[in-house]
């Protein structure tokens, strides 16, 4: 699998906010369905969008918080796809929560990607 980058001040505001360093979780790549619904349940709480051609913003990349002081998702458009890869930044108490919605998106993955 492909690692995805994380700015470092992207992984300074998750440790802020958590208290602690963050373990991360690669995964994906999801569809963009996975990445509306999450964004329309929680908090996007930092984020890079563009206007597209039918003046609709799009999400490039973003910050969602999954479960305060305990689980974010960062999430990062692959180029012109309609999909977008994940990484889920936990510490211990979220780890579990965190599974769960793995497990919960699974089928949403893009299958024949690599």
């Amino acid at each position: 699998m492909k690692e995805t980058k994380i700015s470092e001040d992207i992984i300074k505001m998750v440790e802020d906010k958590m208290g602690d360093y963050p373990s991360l979780i690669q995964s994906g790549p999801y569809s963009e369905d996975v990445v509306k619904d999450l964004q329309q349940k929680n908090e996007v709480i930092w984020s890079n969008q563009y206007l597209n051609d039918k003046y609709e913003y799009v999400l490039h990349e973003g910050l969602i918080e999954f479960s305060e002081g305990s689980s974010y998702i960062y999430v990062k458009k692959v180029d012109m796809e309609p999909y977008y890869w994940f990484v889920f930044m936990v510490n211990k108490e979220g780890r579990d929560q965190t599974m769960f919605l793995i497990q919960k998106i699974k089928d949403k993955r893009k299958q024949s990607f690599f």
